[in-house]
């Protein structure tokens, strides 16, 4: 990008966020929203989930904006609720009727290791207490659009999530990346976002997260008590407590590393195999190694 291009770019001051990461949620949103964070060119919200347009309208404008530093050319956040469209509708319509032209980017990975993810996140936060992974996942409760474990599903339908966004932007308006990717070559894959928002490349780049320590474990009630307590101190100006093992370690037990068996994989499959279709045909979006993975589970988990 010539330095003509940049200034010109910046005589005119934001005024609104034009840059959105909508998910997915257990993709690898919060490592991507650090990466963007540290590009020069990009200032992302110090709260990553403000959750203004699925859940915080009331609080107002003047309080949403108030999260942003617009000194830059890009301004964002990354509220994974913007991608749950069965738990939060209308989020994306109001997004989108609000902000003009923004640019979209959605981080998604193998839709059942998500699925797996976001029922130990819920485990381990002590949301789900006395139930299994299949037993939560039982062939009623998919089907129930009112349940916790239909709206986990819903959440790894990706082109499903897409269809509003589809509808109202541009194609170049919207950026789909792979979390397997961001794992494997995390240079091209920030080359493409680079790309995308058409600014120079990333230099000094934060690791990617995981949280995969908490994947055996279940907070107490004391350690349920000290997460929310992380969570509004990380709301404090110059606060950034990202390290949750601190309290982890202390208030928790250890409990069994779960899988979706096959019966379960079978009340789900033929949805989620038509939905990365979809988001093959309609994205580019490569989706045949986890069409076979999803195919290869399905035939021999015990």
């Amino acid at each position: 990008m010539s330095e003509n291009s940049q200034l010109s770019t910046m005589e005119v001051k934001l005024t609104q966020p034009n840059l959105f990461v909508i998910g997915a949620m257990k993709a690898g949103s919060t490592s991507l929203h650090d990466i963007l964070n540290s590009h020069p060119s990009i200032n992302m919200s110090k709260v990553k989930e403000i959750n203004y347009y699925s859940k915080n309208l009331a609080k107002g404008e003047e309080w949403y904006l108030s999260h942003f530093d617009f000194n830059a050319r890009y301004a964002g956040e990354s509220s994974v609720s913007y991608s749950r469209e069965s738990l939060f509708p209308g989020s994306a319509k109001r997004l989108l009727s609000s902000i003009a032209n923004p640019k979209i980017i959605y981080i998604i990975r193998n839709p059942v290791d998500r699925i797996e993810s976001d029922y130990r996140e819920h485990r381990f936060h002590n949301l789900i207490t006395d139930r299994g992974i299949n037993s939560f996942f039982s062939k009623g409760e998919i089907s129930n659009t009112k349940s916790p474990a239909y709206h986990m599903f819903n959440a790894s339908c990706y082109a499903e999530q897409l269809k509003v966004y589809k509808e109202t932007l541009d194609r170049n308006n919207i950026l789909i990346l792979k979390l397997e990717d961001l794992k494997k070559d995390r240079a091209a894959v920030l080359q493409q976002v680079a790309n995308f928002l058409d600014i120079a490349p990333f230099q000094a780049v934060p690791e990617v997260k995981s949280n995969s320590s908490t994947d055996k474990r279940q907070l107490n009630n004391r350690g349920v008590f000290m997460s929310r307590v992380f969570v509004k101190l990380n709301k404090i100006p110059f606060v950034n407590l990202t390290n949750r093992m601190l309290y982890v370690n202390f208030f928790s037990k250890e409990i069994p590393f779960e899988i979706l068996s096959k019966e379960s994989l079978s009340l789900i499959d033929h949805q989620l195999i038509s939905d990365l279709e979809h988001l093959n045909k309609e994205f580019d979006v490569s989706t045949e190694d986890w069409i076979e993975d999803i195919k290869k589970r399905r035939n021999s988990v015990d």
